[in-house]
């Protein structure tokens, strides 16, 4: 299975993103559309100006409560 890491102003439609460390990157001015975050390290991850249209998060670990 090929990691697909996102980089800024990129769209990404109906991606698993499984188990990647995505912490305290810059993706900036995304589209996450229909995407799946599954175990995935979001702490401090900048997502600034990014959209998050029906996307999961299962077992994801971030900043937010």
């Amino acid at each position: 299975m090929t990691q697909v890491l996102p980089e800024s102003g990129e769209t990404y439609q109906q991606i698993v993103f499984d188990g990647l460390d995505l912490s305290r990157g810059a993706y900036r001015d995304c589209v996450f559309d229909e995407c799946s975050f599954i175990g995935t390290n979001l702490r401090a991850a900048d997502f600034s100006g990014s959209r998050f249209e029906k996307c999961q998060f299962n077992d994801a670990d971030s900043d937010s409560p």
